[in-house]
């Protein structure tokens, strides 16, 4: 098949011009799959920071426990509790929380640690005999 239209209007290419857009082209190519590659990592941070947040979110939240208590209540009562300073039913209603909840459990495991090394530091075993005779 031939073509009809006459071509008489077209130039030679100058020397290197082929070339030159062919340069052109490959360079646009890697802009646009540079910004792709950019566009996709930041897709990716995104997506694995809100993953994050909200996995951070969902450890922070109160849970229902059968006690009713929330783990930052219990978390606040911990002196108190250590200090036997509590009504018993509130003691009672943080035991059942800290035999359903680990992390409270962990947390009142570490408080009971701290505060008996605090309280054999502050005892001075020197007056012991002293205070047997009394």
């Amino acid at each position: 098949m031939t073509n009809p239209e006459k071509h008489d209007n077209w130039t030679d290419c100058r020397g290197g011009e082929i070339a030159s857009l062919s340069h052109r082209l490959r360079q646009k190519r890697e802009s646009v799959n540079s910004r792709r590659r950019i566009m996709y990592s930041s897709i990716t941070a995104a997506m694995l920071i809100i993953g994050v947040g909200l996995g951070l979110v969902m450890t922070q939240l109160p849970t229902n426990h059968p006690d009713g208590l929330a783990c930052a209540e219990v978390a606040d009562y911990s002196k108190d509790y250590f200090a036997h300073q509590l009504k018993p039913e509130i003691v009672d209603r943080i035991e059942m929380h800290l035999d359903h909840c680990k992390r409270c459990r962990d947390h009142y495991a570490e408080y009971q640690e701290d505060h008996s090394k605090q309280h054999t530091k502050h005892t001075n075993t020197a007056l012991l005999p002293v205070l047997a005779f009394r």
